[in-house]
């Protein structure tokens, strides 16, 4: 589905009984608003890259919540991304009290790609299907230095 087709979205998810994710190609609360105000999704991701960040992401948790879209956020870059993604997962408020309430995911990129893999001093790595969130100051993760000079111009 192309991420401007609002209604072909909603028909989707009449349509279907899986839940239907998306909204990682919105990038801002109004974006969003209108997205999820057109019943277009179940579960909304944004990416925290482009959406503006943990505050913005905050703001379309609260207006996802008010529609029932649980909120999963989109994360496919640097381990800097994934951290980030990582922290706001965890601070995200339980929507759906039940006794099997689903939790979040993190979309945990696998391909090889030194952003991911060298950009940080520890890198995230996953166990047993558990990423652990990092626990250091910020985003608890620490940038290799020498991993943007090596890439630098």
């Amino acid at each position: 589905m192309v991420p401007e087709d609002l209604p072909g979205y909603a028909e989707m998810r009449r349509q279907l009984t899986m839940p239907i994710a998306g909204g990682e190609n919105e990038h801002t609360l109004f974006g969003f608003r209108e997205f999820l105000g057109a019943g277009c999704v179940d579960i909304a991701q944004p990416d925290l890259g482009s959406c503006g960040g943990l505050s913005a992401g905050r703001h379309i948790v609260a207006l996802a919540q008010s529609h029932g879209v649980l909120v999963n956020p989109h994360v496919w870059g640097s381990a800097i991304a994934q951290a980030a993604a990582l922290q706001f997962i965890a601070a995200l408020p339980v929507a759906h009290h039940s006794l099997f309430a689903l939790e979040p995911v993190l979309e945990y990129d696998r391909s090889s790609h030194p952003f991911r893999q060298q950009l940080i001093t520890q890198p995230l790595q996953m166990a047993g299907g558990v990423v652990q969130v990092p626990t250091g100051p910020g985003l608890g993760v620490e940038v290799d230095r020498s991993v943007l000079e090596a890439f630098s111009i």
